[in-house]
Order: structure tokens, then sequence, then C-alpha cells
């Protein structure tokens, strides 16, 4: 389960940016792929929520 507060910073995102969340700087992206969520300091991954794939076309 992803925390509120990273929620609406994820979905604040469009592509990658650095932010700050609970006292971290964090890197996020939102792309086509998924979410990602890393803290910067200690290279943790916060989150991570990939995209379904799409269906291939016959």
């Amino acid at each position: 389960m992803i925390p509120d507060s990273l929620r609406q910073l994820l979905d604040a995102t469009q592509g990658q940016r650095d932010a700050e969340w609970q006292g971290r700087r964090v890197l996020l992206i939102n792309a086509d792929w998924g979410e990602l969520a890393v803290s910067l300091q200690g290279a943790r991954c916060c989150t991570i929520c990939l995209a379904a794939p799409k269906p291939s076309k016959p």
C-alpha cells in the first residue's frame, strides 16, 4: 500500500523529478510503463507499480 502523501506526489509527477517526502529526498518517475519512487538517501526503493501490459495486436 502506498501512503497517501506519496501517492499525491506520484500523481502530480509527469515523467521524472526530485522531491522531498517525509524528510527524504526521493526520485519520482511516472511513465507509461508504471511508477517508481526511490529514496536518494540510501538508494531505497519506496514503491514500484508497473502498468498492466497492453494487449498485442495480431
